[in-house]
């Protein structure tokens, strides 16, 4: 890196080497819009530039709890006898070969120190006055021990510490407990960069605690005591900021594989928080938005022209945004402006499930969404009421079907171990996924976490933050308390518990939904063989169904050995299985079409093309889908 800066931030490993940080991207944004020096280091990308881990190491290492363990000592100088126990139980809740992971580990831990120098060296010699690191998910420790070793080589340099790890009482906590870090951001920065940082190069560490502006954590507080109102930083005006500088994300990418830039993923949003949080309490799982955070969108206007610059001064290869919703009101607005635009670049958004309708979906294609993250979590009716969720079981199957008929590729999960639950949901849950084995299968079936700020969480009267807390922080419970993002009930496992098999696989039916949901993906990696198609010909509609019947044993065979089917439906049959698609209420079809439908209705359920739920009729086909002709061509060979 040359030249020098006011001001540099960090982003620590481990993250997606092919998506810069879209938080401290925008606060370069901000701060060279206002004429003062800020740099970008990507320690993310030199870890791996510097040999210490590989590309694989850094797709293990993004999600995994051990991955801050790898930094704890670093970070508090602390050496635990009990690592290789902390190791272990790590891998039996991931279920990972110990004998596969831990020797790599290991020698990955031996390299840590040196490249924290590496790091806190080419940092110091840009000669800041400011040095932030930014923290979400497993970066934190990795954050912390840079700053530290920051702070030990230049004492006067101002340290600073922000991102969702520091959100609401874990900024404090987090504070109170490492002295090291000078300043803390809670909340969101994007206002008070400027001012703050003002601030800080006028007065050092020693901002006055009535200029200390809301939402910044500072050293007097530590002596004066800290704020107990005003102290989350929320923009309200979206549009008033500034776009992303991602220039020394694609400088750091260039010395480490120029190549990886066809692959790139640039960040933006269009709106933050969420619109059924703000209106609905939200999902009662979700912790993304707490009861400070406001719902607020970027105008259609200032997205599309973001979008236009940033197209402009980058090369790469798609976006992705980080709205936890796309806004409604862009259907109506920012997407039929794109779909009117030749897009070179796919874009992913993240949608909600409700009244996602064909037409709805084509748009959204034609825009050039190419992949989402779709709201789904359940696929039962009650359970979907249990987490307050806000879209029917006819929705979710209604999103997922018309996405598929648009090809877009869908990412959503199944949650299990919900507040609430019974066998039955799940029962119910494994019948209706084996019917549906024709749309892409759950991204994940996860067990559902008990994280801070969420619903549950706040009514669960028996939580104790994760056991990993302990092990890797070398503080009081009170203080670990202060800190922790996620929990679990208490007496549950612990990391001095015997290693015997997950207690989920003594569920009743968790062992039976988690193999119906592995059948799915496999069924949905052969896709081209596995349809459930509807098209019409003349006055015809025919139905080619391909799914196979389930296997506990033998995937492969089940899915080569496929019986297909075939249907051809004229006159009112045809009518009412399109009438079906876009799942009317039943009560409707039978008064409009009279008694004789009845038994129609009743045939298209036993044969699994419909189903009745909530008093809704859903048509399980995809009528009509994009390429059904290829479609119809790739499986051709079943029916010989």
């Amino acid at each position: 890196m040359n030249s020098s800066a006011d001001v540099c931030f960090i982003s620590m490993p481990f993250t997606e080497t092919t998506t810069p940080s879209f938080g401290i991207s925008l606060l370069q944004g901000a701060l060279r819009q206002a004429g003062i020096q800020a740099r970008s280091y990507y320690a993310n990308l030199e870890i791996l530039k510097q040999g210490v881990i590989t590309r694989t190491d850094n797709k293990d290492l993004r999600q995994q709890q051990y991955a801050e363990w790898l930094f704890a000592e670093s970070a508090f100088r602390e050496k635990r006898n009990d690592s290789m126990l902390y190791l272990l139980e790590s891998c039996r809740h991931i279920k990972v070969d110990p004998t596969r992971v831990i020797p790599r580990l290991q020698e990955i831990k031996q390299s840590i120190p040196a490249f924290i120098d590496h790091v806190a060296t080419e940092v110091l010699a840009l000669k800041p006055t400011i040095v932030g690191a930014t923290s979400m998910f497993y970066q934190h420790i990795a954050s912390l021990a840079v700053l530290r070793r920051i702070k030990e080589i230049s004492p006067t340099t101002i340290t600073l510490l922000g991102g969702a790890n520091c959100d609401m009482p874990m900024g404090m906590g987090n504070h109170k407990s490492f002295d090291w870090i000078d300043y803390i951001v809670v909340g969101e920065a994007d206002s008070l960069i400027v001012p703050f940082t003002e601030l800080a190069l006028e007065y050092g560490r020693d901002i006055p605690q009535d200029l200390v502006p809301p939402g910044v954590l500072a050293p007097v507080h530590r002596s004066c005591g800290y704020p107990t109102t005003n102290w989350r930083s929320i923009p309200k005006d979206l549009d008033s900021i500034p776009l992303p500088d991602y220039t020394d994300y694609f400088t750091a990418l260039d010395s480490y594989d120029p190549e990886v830039k066809d692959k790139v993923i640039l960040l933006t949003e269009s709106s933050r928080g969420c619109w059924w949080a703000a209106n609905k309490m939200g999902c009662k799982f979700c912790s993304l938005n707490t009861a400070q955070h406001t719902y607020r969108v970027k105008s259609p206007e200032v997205t599309l022209q973001q979008l236009h610059k940033l197209k402009e001064k980058y090369s790469f290869h798609g976006f992705e945004f980080t709205d936890n919703a796309l806004p409604i009101k862009y259907f109506t607005t920012l997407l039929p402006r794109l779909a009117e635009e030749e897009n070179s670049h796919p874009i992913f958004y993240e949608i909600r499930a409700n009244n996602l309708t064909r037409e709805r979906a084509r748009l959204l294609r034609s825009a050039g969404i190419k992949s989402m993250q779709i709201g789904i979590e359940a696929l039962n009716e009650r359970l979907l009421q249990v987490i307050n969720k806000g879209a029917h079981l006819w929705e979710n199957i209604q999103a997922l079907k018309f996405c598929a008929c648009e090809e877009i590729t869908i990412f959503w999960n199944l949650l299990f171990k919900i507040m609430g639950e019974n066998d039955e949901d799940y029962f119910q849950t494994s019948q209706l996924a084996q019917k549906l084995l024709h749309i892409r299968a759950p991204t994940g079936f996860v067990v559902m976490q008990y994280h801070r700020y969420s619903p549950f969480s706040n009514e669960h009267k028996n939580l104790e933050p994760h056991w990993r807390y302990s092990y890797l922080y070398p503080l009081s419970p009170a203080a670990i308390d202060d800190i922790t993002y996620q929990y679990i009930e208490k007496g549950g496992t612990s990391i001095f518990d015997s290693m015997n098999t997950n207690e989920l696989d003594r569920q009743k039916y968790f062992k039976e939904l988690n193999e119906i949901v592995r059948f799915w993906k496999y069924c949905s990696n052969n896709e081209a063989q596995i349809i459930l198609h509807g098209y019409t010909n003349n006055d015809q509609l025919k139905i080619v169904d391909t799914r196979p019947e389930f296997s506990r044993t033998n995937f492969a065979a089940a899915v080569n050995n496929i019986k297909p089917r075939e249907y051809t439906f004229t006159g009112t049959e045809k009518d009412l299985l399109h009438a079906c698609d876009r799942a009317p209420l039943a009560e409707d079809i039978y008064r409009e079409w009279g008694d004789s439908s009845r038994e129609i209705i009743a045939d298209f359920i036993t044969k699994n093309l419909v189903i009745e739920t909530e008093g809704r009729l859903v048509g399980l086909a995809m009528l009509d889908p994009i390429g059904i002709n290829q479609k119809l061509s790739a499986c051709k060979t079943l029916f010989s």
